[in-house]
């Protein structure tokens, strides 16, 4: 398992805290019990959300996005108009994934009224009305949260749930 019985006699210094370590434990290269997530699948769902939200008209103006919603802070995915200037808030989840603690608190998200009509590969409609109003304010100082009039600005949007397999 890589582990000697001696100390490093060449100074090798595999930076595993143990005298009788100095090469590294190969155990810690796995993932067994899969706790370490990886967002592929989630920037693939971004990715299609973005597709669909193009050719449904919106236009993205912003991306992870920190604000305030009720009270809980929350990251937006995307921020985007429609064609009538009207601001509407998308959270992408994939395949099985949950809304945070913050975002179930919020009162503006609902897993059970996506506004995605397709769940595969893109091309569905994005139905505007399976949306929740709220009024959001911007909790972000960096060059992200100025698309949207920077930090303490505040103002109401369309909250809505697309997910992707």
């Amino acid at each position: 398992m890589g582990m000697y019985v001696s100390q490093d006699p060449i100074g090798l210094d595999g930076g595993i805290l143990n005298l009788y370590g100095y090469v590294d434990d190969t155990n810690v290269w796995i993932d067994i019990l899969g706790l370490s997530k990886q967002s592929y699948s989630q920037q693939q769902g971004i990715n299609k959300a973005k597709d669909d939200l193009r050719r449904n008209g919106f236009d993205i103006i912003g991306e992870e996005i920190t604000m305030k919603v009720n009270g809980s802070r929350i990251r937006a995915d995307i921020i985007a108009k429609d064609g009538h200037g009207k601001t509407h808030i998308f959270e992408v989840k994939h395949k099985k994934g949950r809304l945070t603690k913050n975002q179930k608190k919020s009162g503006v998200y609902s897993m059970s009224s996506q506004s995605n009509t397709t769940t595969h590969l893109g091309g569905g409609t994005i139905k505007v009305s399976q949306g929740t109003s709220g009024t959001y304010t911007i909790d972000t100082g960096s060059e992200l949260g100025k698309v949207l009039g920077g930090r303490g600005t505040s103002d109401t949007a369309v909250f809505h749930v697309l997910i992707y397999n």
